[in-house]
């Protein structure tokens, strides 16, 4: 781990009023750019933003210079730092640590804030004992008005388990308190994958106050070729590894039960049917009997015999009838 405790993580008070905007990138010159004018065009200030540069090979520094070059202005400050390729967790941590703020924004380089996402969680967060703030956010493809799905975090429940079932929080959802950030402890840097599910579900097993506004306050995009898109064909043994974390993390806080251990048993079960549709039998097979480990009796018989149908009948088809 790059930092070894949370009290190394963000030390100090921060500047009162100033939001530090912590975004990690790696080769995301084309889409940069976009990000960092969505930071500029928020009617808060004063904002820092912090670009952490992953060992990128393409012209990220370039686009970082011109962004500080044409979009500062009294109230923006743009800082830039590379580092050798640590992967995004890494990448937050130093940025947070770095980090003048009083309040930190996490961004991914390929995101988008909307306009007023800052002015409306620094307003919500008057009250002292609100230590973060959660927005909804929408998801889009190619450009921003291409919205192809709305996730209303603020309808969600902030259950352990219903959190493993369908994140509570998002990477860019919240924004918080630089004391919040040393409650909950640094991303965790041995996680490769589903890095937000695993934060966010310390946030809230943290014992923290938080809110969640039903307004819509960032844009995800969803990019062919990223990590998400192919995450399950060669990033499945990560994705158990970090499912074994959060249930560490759940022991820990007394909450690892059968409900939540049957929420991350269904959620590896359907990684395993992925796996199945991509072709990829032995791996499938590995998760299907993780995922099964966590399940209760009629649960796993249910399972078994969808398993047996994609055997027999085959993934194409039973997709076809809505059944995958």
């Amino acid at each position: 781990m790059l930092v070894s405790s949370a009290a190394d993580w963000v030390a100090g008070e921060g500047m009162p009023g100033l939001v530090s905007v912590v975004i990690p990138t790696y080769n995301r010159a084309p889409v940069l750019g976009e990000t960092l004018a969505s930071v500029a065009a928020q009617t808060h200030r004063p904002i820092e933003v912090l670009v952490v540069d992953d060992g990128s090979e393409d012209d990220t520094s370039a686009v970082v210079e011109a962004f500080a070059h044409e979009r500062a202005d009294a109230g923006l400050m743009v800082r830039y730092e590379v580092q050798v390729n640590a992967g995004a967790p890494a990448a937050r941590n130093r940025g947070a640590a770095l980090s003048s703020g009083r309040f930190v924004q996490f961004l991914d380089s390929d995101d988008l804030l909307l306009e007023g996402k800052l002015a409306a969680a620094l307003a919500a967060m008057q009250d002292p004992s609100v230590m973060f703030v959660s927005h909804d956010y929408a998801r889009f493809e190619g450009t921003p008005d291409h919205l192809v799905e709305w996730s209303n975090l603020s309808e969600r429940s902030s259950d352990p388990a219903a959190h493993i079932r369908e994140n509570r929080l998002h990477t860019l959802s919240a924004v918080y308190r630089r004391e919040a950030l040393n409650r909950i402890g640094p991303w965790d840097e041995d996680l490769r994958i589903w890095q937000d599910t695993e934060f966010c579900l310390r946030v809230l097993l943290s014992g923290l106050r938080g809110l969640w506004l039903p307004s819509r306050g960032g844009l995800v995009r969803d990019t062919p070729g990223s990590i998400m898109n192919t995450e399950v064909e060669r990033s499945w043994a990560s994705m158990l590894h970090t499912a074994q974390r959060m249930e560490a993390v759940a022991l820990d806080r007394g909450v690892l039960d059968d409900a939540f251990r049957a929420s991350m048993g269904t959620r590896l079960a359907t990684i395993s049917r992925r796996l199945a549709e991509a072709g990829l039998w032995d791996a499938s097979g590995v998760m299907f009997e993780e995922g099964l480990a966590r399940l209760g009796a009629l649960a796993r018989t249910r399972h078994r015999l969808h398993r047996g149908a994609m055997r027999v009948v085959g993934c194409r088809a039973l997709r076809a009838i809505g059944l995958m």
